[in-house]
């Protein structure tokens, strides 16, 4: 929505430069234009609150239907925190709501350098530089993205190479060590179980 002033009694907006306009200046289509964003960008708003708050209440539900179950079997209090999946289906099995928590993972980036050190010092003694498709693999998992952050799941994936290699298991322990989970994260997600093939599907809210 534009931002209006009077300037010296007249209706300004503020254009995309930071100009302003006389409203008499302004075409139709353009006002058409600002005022139908406006209205579209509210609504989406409103309706993004809606899915949020609808999550939140859905997540609440979850947890309440299992500390009830939970108490029922002498259980007082419910740690959610160490689950990583809680689920409940409809009597028919047709519906479900699942519930993910994922724990946020952070690097020591001092560790992980040693790490990387060791590692490829147990490169050189494993494969004298020959094994291309190994070597791929350890550079891959050190990459960095865009936001300068390695990828854990990279990472941790080095630990299905079988070798004995001291210096390789020593950077092994290294990463498990530079390893901090700083919080977590839950998700609800809604399936439905399809006529047709009786296959779960996902209930979406995106377009």
């Amino acid at each position: 929505m534009a931002v209006v002033e009077m300037i010296k009694g007249i209706e300004h907006w503020r254009d995309r430069k930071g100009d302003w306009k006389a409203i008499q200046n302004i075409k139709d289509e353009d006002k058409l234009e600002d005022s139908s964003v406006a209205d579209m960008v509210k609504k989406a708003k409103e309706k993004s609150k809606e899915i949020k708050d609808f999550q939140i209440d859905s997540l609440n539900e979850v947890y309440a239907f299992y500390e009830v179950v939970a108490e029922k079997y002498g259980v007082k209090k419910v740690d959610f925190s160490s689950a990583k999946s809680l689920t409940m289906i409809s009597f028919d099995g047709k519906q479900k709501v699942q519930v993910s928590i994922q724990d946020k993972i952070e690097l020591k980036d001092t560790k992980m350098n040693i790490a990387k050190i060791k590692i490829n010092e147990a490169l050189d003694e494993i494969s004298n530089g020959e094994n291309s498709t190994l070597l791929s693999i350890v550079r891959g998992a050190f990459d960095m993205d865009n936001k300068g952050n390695m990828s854990v799941k990279k990472l941790l994936a080095l630990r299905n190479v079988e070798t004995e290699n001291a210096k390789w298991l020593e950077g092994m322990n290294i990463i498990h060590e530079s390893i901090m989970i700083v919080g977590s994260k839950s998700y609800v997600r809604f399936y439905e179980k399809r006529e047709s093939d009786n296959k779960w599907e996902q209930i979406s809210f995106r377009m």
